[in-house]
């Protein structure tokens, strides 16, 4: 999505999508790229505030996502504002139900995509073992779900 938000000293600056962006044609594009690099399905998380300011931003993701119509992606819309508001964290066990199926396909996800990059750079394959418990280790230091054995 092409978006942007000018700084001001308001608490939350007006999101501007610009009309003449392609954003359809744009999303396509990079979702096919990301396909290619992970393989497999594609979730999309949508954490924006569904009213409001952001509201114009999550909506545009919806109707990109409507007519990009790429049978290996999925949106999952979650209000994050709304569900965990007053530090209510608890209500992120929606999303995690939510995304319950995803979450046993893939097997598990990773918290932080750079360090992920570079220990694969450096990966042969009698080290994916390490890696594996690695991952598992962090994972669970971070409290989410590991959903491979």
């Amino acid at each position: 999505m092409f978006w942007s938000q000018k700084p001001n000293l308001r608490w939350q600056p007006e999101p501007v999508l610009n009309p003449t962006d392609d954003q359809t044609e744009a999303y396509k594009r990079h979702m096919i790229m990301q396909q290619h690099v992970y393989g497999g399905k594609l979730v999309i998380v949508n954490l924006v505030n569904q009213r409001g300011r952001e509201k114009r931003v999550g909506g545009e993701l919806d109707r990109v996502v409507l007519r990009a119509h790429l049978d290996f992606v999925r949106l999952n819309a979650f209000d994050f504002h709304k569900e965990c508001q007053a530090l209510n964290w608890g209500r992120l066990g929606i999303l995690k139900e939510q995304l319950r199926g995803e979450i046993t396909e893939f097997g598990c996800f990773r918290l932080n995509a750079f360090d992920f990059h570079k220990e694969c750079q450096a990966l042969n394959w009698g080290r994916l073992g390490i890696l594996k418990e690695q991952l598992r280790g962090e994972i669970t230091e971070f409290g989410c779900v590991c959903a491979f054995s």
